[in-house]
């Protein structure tokens, strides 16, 4: 079974097709600490740029990108995470507070943040990942966190706050806007201040 699962499912992690290729015109550079792993092509393009992308360990979920691979990923930076960032623990330390916050997300974008610092994902405001809530699912979210209050909204800088707004203030919780990925906002230049600037604001958001 596994072997026929692998060649004929492409939505839980690679196929053979996908694995062969990657061997054959690509360089495996590394892998996080979810099991994904990470490949660099071997030649360059027109453009003088190698190609870059990643096998998943499970489901091909982008949320399943940790942020110092994602800068990577997308050629945000140069320096691989192994090389350019300390061990993520030195952040933990500072972050102990977060462990067992409960949070609503607007897009399933976080799952390996809210794994990593130990928060509680109550529900998501996008009733499918791309989808925009309507009101209707909205109020259903609503009454959820009646039931089980939770302490902030997360949403990325790149994504439309009005949702997150609209939950917000009825639920009367912080909406908390995150970098996401290197370059997400003013204080993410780099991988250090993209881990610093989340983590401040989530603590922020939780007080």
């Amino acid at each position: 079974m596994g072997l026929l699962k692998s060649i004929f499912t492409w939505w839980d992690g690679a196929t053979i097709g996908t694995s062969l290729w990657s061997a054959r015109n690509g360089a495996r550079v590394g892998q996080d600490r979810l099991g994904n792993i990470y490949f660099e092509s071997k030649k360059a393009d027109q453009t003088g740029r190698k190609r870059r992308w990643v096998i998943y360990d499970g489901p091909n979920d982008a949320s399943r990108v940790p942020p110092e691979w994602h800068g990577w990923l997308h050629n945000t930076v140069d320096s691989l995470p192994d090389e350019s960032l300390p061990p993520p623990r030195i952040w933990e330390k500072e972050a102990a507070p977060l462990k067992g916050v409960a949070v609503l997300v607007q897009h399933k974008a976080f799952t390996y943040l809210i794994a990593w610092l130990g928060l509680k994902e109550v529900a998501a405001l996008e009733p499918k990942p791309g989808i925009e809530p309507t009101t209707a699912h909205l109020s259903e979210v609503l009454a959820i966190t009646q039931r089980q209050p939770v302490k902030m909204v997360l949403h990325a800088a790149y994504q439309s706050d009005r949702a997150s707004q609209w939950i917000a203030e009825r639920a009367k919780i912080n909406a908390v806007v995150l970098p996401f990925t290197v370059g997400g906002d003013d204080a993410a230049k780099d991988l250090y201040g993209l881990f610093d600037d989340t983590v401040a604001r989530l603590l922020k958001g939780a007080q």
